[in-house]
């Protein structure tokens, strides 16, 4: 299992990344690889291929998508070529609303920075 994230050249970005990583294999109870679209290493196509290669018989290659909407690094993480990719955190495209947990992360981060 891969977790793909849109990556970033900030340290504490891929660190928040192997931290959600960390928990979702821990509630899993199997492996999950972080991967990354861009600005930190490994990228998505190598994640899968790894997993494919360490992958025994018929298993799945699977990687969530820990990325906010559809869009460019969805696409690229389609491309990667995982057996089942999940939809993004908001949602596929055309979804008619966002996930309402979604939008109160948004409007709490709003309050606290009209707070700051």
């Amino acid at each position: 299992m891969v977790l793909a994230a849109a990556g970033s050249s900030v340290p504490a970005a891929a660190t928040a990344v192997e931290e959600v990583a960390s928990a979702l294999a821990q509630r899993l109870g199997r492996r999950v690889t972080p991967a990354y679209g861009a600005g930190a290493e490994p990228r998505v196509p190598a994640a899968v291929a790894a997993a494919r290669a360490a992958t025994p018989g018929t298993a799945r290659v699977i990687v969530v998508s820990y990325l906010l909407a559809p869009g460019y690094f969805l696409d690229r993480v389609l491309e990667a070529g995982a057996d089942v990719v999940t939809d993004p955190v908001a949602g596929p495209a055309g979804a008619e609303k966002a996930d309402p947990r979604l939008v109160q992360v948004v409007l709490d981060r709003y309050d606290a920075a009209l707070g700051a």
